[in-house]
């Protein structure tokens, strides 16, 4: 069975700008505070294994990168769940309309891109480990 794609009309497009703004600037907030603390706790692991080009630190700045996915990961649910309190104004002005039809597009699409591009302690660890891995230690 083939499944038809959903068309976008006015509503559609509605909802995607209310919630798309929402989540950019809930996101833009939990990714300033992440990025805030994981840019502390980089300058603290630079500084403490400064001259260190051995294992060691990179298998620091894997625990790191890997501890700020996880970090990244729980704010993200959180803030899913927070869009859900905003009614969708589309259903507001076209009653016929199912609220939320297409807020997942806009989770994944805002919500990935701001907590992770705007986040650059998180982009700078997943280039040294990309970076380690490819040419190996980049130190």
């Amino acid at each position: 069975m083939v499944k038809r794609s959903q068309k976008i009309g006015m509503p559609e497009i509605v909802e995607i700008f209310q919630y798309s703004f929402i989540l950019f600037i809930v996101s833009m907030l939990a990714s300033f505070m992440v990025s805030t603390v994981f840019t502390e706790l980089d300058k603290a692991v630079d500084k403490a294994l400064d001259d260190d080009h051995t294992n060691t630190y990179i298998s620091v700045k894997f625990f790191e990168t890997f501890l700020q996915l996880f970090v990244t990961a729980v704010v993200y649910f959180y803030v899913e769940k927070t869009v859900y309190l905003f009614p969708s104004i589309a259903s507001k002005l076209y009653k016929s309309y199912e609220s939320w039809k297409s807020i997942s597009y806009v989770i994944h699409i805002v919500l990935i891109v701001t907590l992770i591009e705007m986040n650059s302690s998180l982009v700078s660890g997943l280039h040294f480990i990309a970076k380690t891995l490819t040419v190996g230690n980049p130190h």
